[in-house]
């Protein structure tokens, strides 16, 4: 009888303690997993702020994409949020969007980033961005286990900018990026791997041109002075090892495809367009007035997407 009773003791400590552990477990869980909002992180003894936005109904999953959205400059992770409609692409696909905050002397509205090349405050002061938004990047995707094969970069401008200088700098943390009116000004670039690169311009941008061939002799740029979209659909053609594919139309949009041996690739150039983040509102910061026939957040995310099913797919 004593030894029945010993093994139930024994028995209902071991299911206690399994209890405890369970809702231990929960509570970490929880605590670690916040809700959408603005946070602060330390980085370079500098807080930088960010914007974190779960999609709706899915707060709690587990391996979902996630997406780090750079804003242009000038601009600002809540302007650009408001503004690209990205969150409710989000809620519609299911993935993580992270929205931080360039840096700059006083104005919280203008801010900006540091690719690597001229000009602005965060360039002048050798900002550490590459490194704030690389740590950002894997803090998010440990706190809320995000599926680490699906982390993404969409950047606007500078923030364009920016991400190519991530794919250059921090390749192996991203699986591509996406530059929506940018340009690719980093002066040496060893991405770690290939990447998705989805590229969106208009050929009547100003502020940032469209530009014309690929220039035969890669030269160190002026200031202000940017490289055209064509030198960085070569580069990633040949660190992609792609060949072009097939043209289609949609609106005043030509897409081009491309059929890549490593990695993906695809141009969106807009006739007639400005410095634009295509199917975006009308105040997004530094930007002109957008089309509408096309929405830059479903082609490249569809992009992304059918890029991860070929790279996944099972082999018969």
């Amino acid at each position: 009888m004593r030894a029945l009773l010993c093994l139930g003791f024994f028995a209902y400590f071991a299911i206690a303690l399994a209890g405890c552990k369970s809702r231990q477990q929960t509570r970490a869980k929880l605590t670690l997993r916040m809700p959408s909002g603005t946070y602060v992180m330390q980085h370079d003894a500098r807080p930088r702020k960010y914007i974190l936005r779960l999609p709706a109904g899915r707060e709690d999953e587990d391996g979902l994409p996630l997406v780090l959205a750079l804003h242009g400059g000038p601009g600002n992770a809540r302007n650009l949020q408001e503004n690209t409609l990205l969150n409710a692409k989000a809620d519609s696909a299911g993935f993580i969007v992270v929205y931080p905050d360039g840096t700059s002397a006083t104005d919280p509205a203008f801010l900006n980033w540091n690719p690597g090349h001229c000009c602005g405050y965060a360039w002048a002061n050798k900002i550490d961005d590459t490194g704030f938004i690389r740590q950002l990047a894997l803090r998010v995707a440990r706190e809320y286990a995000a599926d680490r094969r699906r982390i993404y970069l969409a950047g606007f401008s500078k923030g364009a900018m920016m991400a190519y200088r991530l794919a250059c700098d921090a390749g192996e943390v991203f699986t591509g990026i996406a530059d929506i009116s940018g340009a690719m000004n980093v002066d040496r670039c060893n991405p770690p791997r290939p990447l998705d690169v989805f590229i969106s311009h208009g050929r009547n941008d100003m502020n940032v041109l469209y530009g014309g061939p690929t220039p035969k002799v890669v030269k160190p740029l002026a200031d202000n002075e940017d490289r055209p979209v064509s030198y960085a659909v070569d580069f990633w053609r040949r660190i992609n090892n792609c060949v072009p594919g097939g043209m289609r139309f949609r609106g005043n949009a030509e897409i081009q495809t491309y059929v890549c041996r490593r990695g993906a690739l695809k141009l969106v150039s807009l006739n007639g367009e400005g410095h634009t983040w295509p199917g975006s509102l009308i105040d997004l910061a530094g930007a002109n007035m957008p089309t509408w026939e096309v929405s830059v957040n479903d082609l490249m995310w569809n992009f992304w997407q059918e890029a991860h099913e070929r790279r996944y797919q099972p082999r018969l």
